[in-house]
């Protein structure tokens, strides 16, 4: 798979190993290592351990006779803050899992953090690496507070960047300890918006790491909160069950949701042989290394209940800011600008997701007459520290720019506007653009999107030049004068002779040498715009619907952030052109953007 300088995150924890353990035959007699906490310790702490609701549901948790069969792991949080994982070592245990993070930045209105980190995570990640261990983290999901993606985002920020020879990183879901403040078991979440919180958490973590994360969660929780979802057929279980007498078969959800089970957490036990809480791996210590080493891409979906979701969740998978702590995690981050443009107007969204990915923002949705709750959500997620505004009055008239001042502290948010889409876009690029930057300028038509679409993510990456739109046949005023501004020492057309007409072209050949990207029809044309940006491959590729344009549009930013495409696809199919150009990328991670109509779940297991 193509390798890359992926965004490495450094964990900053400092502890030091003391003995913990005295090895006494094939078990562990433990000395100063502490007991596991109770509910009420956690709930208190704000800081929840791998299988905490065990003792919300009044599980007994001493009930385990002996280990199932398997390969023996252990996973551990900050109630054991320094285990001697060479002494487990020597007592049989082959694998641990660390916890990172827990929540998002932020405090709720009670005073307590809503997120939170493992103060020794570094030093026990290190020591378990140390002692032979195969290792890997944890995230505990408290979905009542966040979204998925921006959850995914905070755990990237305080574990150190997954490896090969590491475990997949784990996604930790249960219910809720505290129903009474978190809206309930489920975290105030129905089936299907917990679906999709999941696969923010995933999505995220798939588009920066390229690894396909395991889910830690029990029957309870999946059958309660998901509905026992099938949206998950990547991705591996790792299950909850605590049984009262010895067994190699735990209590799992349903065979559809996940075909079997990969690691087994089996006892939460004070004199069990290793630290913190038991595991079991469903394989040989071959397997365990093969998981550790993936060679297919991993696949993720950012999705929402409508565009305005979907567009959150990958503005939140990208550019939710970075915030690395230990211990309490009280205060957001802020991202410096986000762009605003119709969902009703594609063509001031296109000229805007280059302008976002030259600023380092993303681009979110409203309506012309005002803001959709999700998109409020993604605002307050994201804490801007600048909005800006793309189109006239008529496509986001001012009330909602008004509305808007509220998540900027109340200062002025600007409009980039113009008398037509080809004026607008000459205002988009004047305003984020130096005058004779050179580089490359990117043109399309801005009659229809398909083109546009895939050049947004190339426009928006490594050489952020502006994206600009023509009529097929007319090079408008607006945008030859914007280019003579720029002096491009390249301008780029996106599409055939019947989006951008041989006349334009030549109108453009005019001002700086001209290459045209096309191919016999969309999808072609979006492969050959990916094979010119990334002849070398690519980490990470983004695959959307190519007869609807938000899903794409918001991908963009985040696509030219990460360094890899925007795909287009049937909603049913792939097509042969696309899937041929994907094998060639050799992404380690392949993300879907939009839900199951956008993109078809038999798409995504053909991944």
């Amino acid at each position: 798979m193509f390798r890359s300088n992926r965004r490495v995150w450094s964990a900053v924890g400092v502890a030091s190993i003391v003995a913990s353990f005295l090895v006494t035959g094939t078990t562990v007699a433990r000395a100063d290592v502490p007991t596991s906490p109770s509910l009420r310790q956690q709930d208190s702490a704000s800081d929840h351990e791998l299988g905490s609701t065990a003792a919300e549901q009044g599980i007994t948790r001493a009930l385990a006779v002996s280990p199932p069969s398997g390969l023996q792991g252990f996973d551990v949080s900050s109630y054991q803050p320094a285990p001697d994982f060479a002494a487990a070592a020597r007592a049989g245990a082959r694998f641990t899992f660390v916890k990172a993070s827990e929540g998002v930045p932020g405090t709720y209105t009670n005073g307590a953090p809503t997120g939170s980190t493992n103060r020794y995570r570094s030093a026990q990640f290190a020591g378990a690496r140390a002692a032979g261990l195969t290792a890997g983290f944890y995230h505990y999901a408290l979905p009542f507070y966040s979204s998925g993606a921006a959850q995914g985002q905070f755990f990237l920020d305080n574990s150190t960047a997954w490896q090969p020879g590491t475990l997949p990183p784990v996604l930790d879901m249960e219910v809720s300890t505290a129903p009474d403040r978190q809206g309930g078991r489920c975290w105030g979440l129905e089936p299907a918006e917990m679906v999709t919180w999941i696969q923010g958490w995933i999505g995220t973590v798939v588009a920066h790491q390229g690894v396909q994360p395991i889910i830690y969660t029990n029957q309870d929780f999946w059958s309660t909160c998901t509905g026992d979802s099938t949206a998950f057929p990547k991705d591996r279980l790792f299950v909850a069950y605590y049984p009262s007498s010895t067994t190699n078969t735990p209590v799992t959800p349903p065979t559809s949701s996940f075909a079997t089970w990969t690691f087994w957490q089996w006892s939460q036990v004070d004199a069990s042989p290793f630290p913190g809480n038991q595991d079991v791996f469903r394989g040989s210590a071959a397997d365990l290394a093969a998981l550790t080493r993936p060679t297919a891409p991993a696949v993720g979906r950012l999705a929402g209940a409508n565009a305005f979701a979907t567009a959150g969740s990958i503005a939140a998978s990208t550019f939710t800011p970075s915030v690395t702590v230990d211990g309490e995690a009280r205060v957001r981050g802020s991202v410096p600008v986000v762009y605003v443009a119709s969902r009703e107007n594609f063509p001031d969204a296109l000229s805007a997701g280059a302008a976002a990915g030259y600023r380092g923002g993303p681009v979110l949705p409203v309506v012309s007459y005002g803001i959709p709750d999700d998109t409020r959500d993604a605002l307050a997620e994201l804490n801007p520290r600048e909005i800006v505004v793309i189109g006239g009055k008529a496509a986001v008239n001012d009330d909602v720019v008004a509305q808007l001042r509220y998540y900027v502290g109340g200062r002025e948010v600007p409009r980039l506007s113009g008398d037509d889409r080809y004026a607008t876009s000459a205002a988009v690029s004047a305003a984020t653009f130096p005058p004779s930057r050179g580089g490359t300028a990117y043109v399309a038509a801005g009659t229809n999107f398909p083109d546009a679409l895939s050049g947004g993510a190339v426009a928006a990456g490594p050489d952020k030049g502006p994206m600009l739109l023509t009529a097929p046949s007319v090079l408008p005023t607006a945008i030859e004068g914007e280019l003579a501004r720029l002096r491009p020492s390249r301008i780029v057309v996106l599409g055939g002779d019947v989006a951008v007409s041989p006349a334009v072209a030549a109108r453009l050949a005019g001002i700086a040498p001209v290459e045209r990207l096309s191919g016999a029809d969309r999808f072609e044309t979006s492969a050959r715009i990916a094979e010119f940006a990334f002849p070398g491959g690519a980490p990470t590729v983004f695959l959307a619907n190519a007869f609807a344009f938000p899903d794409a549009l918001a991908g963009a930013p985040a696509a030219g952030r990460l360094g890899g495409p925007v795909l287009l696809t049937r909603p049913e199919a792939l097509p042969a052109s696309i899937s041929r150009r994907l094998a060639a990328l050799h992404p380690e991670g392949v993300v879907v953007l939009g839900g199951p109509v956008s993109v078809s779940a038999e798409v995504e297991r053909g991944l």
